[in-house]
C-alpha cells in the first residue's frame, strides 16, 4: 500500500506548519503584551476605586438585593423616608422630616445617609482641592438665599486611596437618589428643603447647567458628580425643587439672584485622572 503523501510533500507540510506557528507567534506576542497590560490598569482601576465599589456594593446588598433599609453611609435619620404621602381626594402632603442637630452649612441626603460640610464659592482652579474639606459649591452660582436661582454642588464619587481628603466617596451613590427624595441644606442657619425631581448625564461641556433653567419659577439644587466611577469622562446631575425653608418667613429677605454669571470653561471634573475630558 502506497503512503498517501510522499516523503517530500510531508516536508512541504511541515515547513508550511512551522511557518504557520513563527507567525502565530509574532502576532500573539503582542496580544499577550497587551492583555497583561489591560489586566494590571483594571486591577488597579478596582484597587484605587474600591472604597466607592465597596459602597456601591453594600448598597446593593441591602436595598437593592435584600430590598431593606440602607445602612451605611456617614449618618442615619432612622426615619422612613419615601417620597411625599398622599391621602385619597387630596393633594400630596410632603412628609416632616427630623434632623436632630442640623449643622450650618451641611448638605443632608437621608435616602443614602449622607452628610457632608459644604465648601462655599470655590473657583474652577480650587474645586480638587475644596473637594478634601467636604462637597465643593461652584464659585458664582447661585446661593439659598437668592431668587430663581441654581445652586450648583459637586462632589467625589472616588478618589485616589492616598490622597488626604475625607470625603473622596461622599457622591458614590448620588446616583440612586430617585424622584421625590428628599434634600436638605442647612445656609446661614436657615434650613431649606428640596425635592429630587430628575437625574441626568451629560458631558462636561455642558457649562449651560450651571445657569438658572428659563422657566423656572423657584430656586433649583444641583448635585454633580463624576461619572463612570474612577474616570471624568461624564458628569451625573441630580436637580431638586425647593418645597420649604425654616423659619418660613426667611422668604421675604431673599435677594435677587447676583447678576454675574458662571465663568467655567467646562463642568469641573471631582476626579483628576490622567487623561482630562
Amino acid at each position: 500500500m502506497e503512503p498517501l503523501l510522499s516523503e517530500k510533500e510531508l516536508k512541504q507540510l511541515f515547513i508550511k506548519e512551522k511557518k504557520f506557528l513563527a507567525k502565530f507567534k509574532k502576532i500573539w506576542r503582542p496580544i499577550k503584551v497587551f492583555f497583561w497590560l489591560f489586566a494590571a490598569a483594571f486591577l488597579l482601576y478596582i484597587i484605587v476605586n474600591g472604597q466607592s465599589f465597596l459602597t456601591k456594593f453594600r448598597y446593593f446588598w441591602e436595598s437593592d438585593y435584600r430590598d431593606k433599609e440602607y445602612t451605611g453611609g456617614n449618618w442615619q435619620t432612622g426615619q422612613q423616608l419615601i417620597g411625599p404621602a398622599t391621602e385619597p381626594s387630596a393633594k400630596p402632603v410632603i412628609p416632616p422630616l427630623t434632623i436632630d442637630n442640623p449643622q450650618d452649612n451641611y448638605l443632608y441626603l437621608p435616602a443614602i445617609n449622607v452628610k457632608t460640610p459644604i465648601v462655599w464659592d470655590a473657583a474652577e482652579k480650587d474645586v480638587i482641592e475644596s473637594l478634601r474639606r467636604g462637597v465643593v459649591h461652584l464659585a458664582d452660582t447661585g446661593h439659598p438665599d437668592e431668587e430663581k436661582t441654581n445652586i450648583f454642588i459637586t462632589g467625589h464619587s472616588s478618589y485616589y486611596l492616598w490622597d488626604k481628603g475625607q470625603y473622596k466617596t461622599i457622591f458614590s451613590l448620588l446616583d440612586k437618589l430617585k424622584p421625590d427624595d428628599r434634600i436638605v441644606l442647612i445656609y446661614k442657619n436657615v434650613r431649606y428643603d428640596w425635592q429630587v425631581e430628575t437625574t441626568i448625564v451629560v458631558y462636561p461641556n455642558k457649562v449651560e447647567y450651571l445657569k438658572p433653567l428659563k422657566s423656572q419659577s423657584g430656586n433649583i439644587l444641583s448635585l454633580m458628580t463624576c461619572v463612570p466611577v474612577g474616570t471624568n469622562l461624564k458628569r451625573l446631575i441630580v436637580r431638586a425643587k425647593e418645597i420649604g425653608r425654616t423659619p418660613s418667613d426667611q422668604k421675604s429677605t431673599t435677594s435677587p439672584a447676583p447678576k454675574k454669571q458662571p465663568n467655567f470653561q467646562k463642568l469641573p471634573s471631582t476626579f483628576r485622572a490622567p487623561f482630562s475630558f
